[in-house]
């Protein structure tokens, strides 16, 4: 999939939105994201891998066994 990142005004980027929903009801594949959700899933990534460095990881079976306790 091809980004692109673009600084656009505010009436340009009403247009590319209205323009994104229009091919995305037309059934393209448009997924949108933003600085914001950038930098959040990029601070989720890194604490991911320092996890994993640490060995703080559970196996699947671990995770399936905590979803289904009581809490």
């Amino acid at each position: 999939m091809t980004m692109l990142h673009m600084n656009l005004s505010e009436h340009a980027t009403n247009r590319v939105l209205n323009l994104l929903d229009q091919l995305s009801e037309e059934g393209e594949e448009v997924e949108l994201l933003d600085d914001k959700i950038y930098h959040y899933e990029k601070i989720m990534i890194d604490k991911a891998l320092r996890q994993a460095e640490d060995g703080e990881t559970y196996s699947a079976k671990e995770v399936m066994q905590y979803l289904e306790a009581d809490h």
